[in-house]
């Protein structure tokens, strides 16, 4: 955490990437010094700073089935 703290003070952004929920996300985020995107999902859900959908991507049940067959 300190290291990441080090980075955004020095001006770099700090994207926290994850096959996790955004929920699961947010407990590393709500730590941090300022607010950032979050990709979730692994990458199937993009927020921006304030939460809101940037991309999001659902995958068709019916498709998933054909694949698991």
């Amino acid at each position: 955490m300190d290291a990441i703290r080090k980075q955004i003070i020095a001006g770099d952004l700090f994207i926290p990437v994850s096959a996790r929920m955004p929920k699961g996300v947010m407990n590393v985020v709500d730590k941090m010094p300022n607010f950032c995107p979050i990709i979730a999902y692994n990458g199937t859900l993009v927020l921006d700073e304030m939460g809101r959908p940037l991309n999001s991507q659902f995958f068709d049940a019916a498709e998933a089935v054909k694949l698991m067959k």
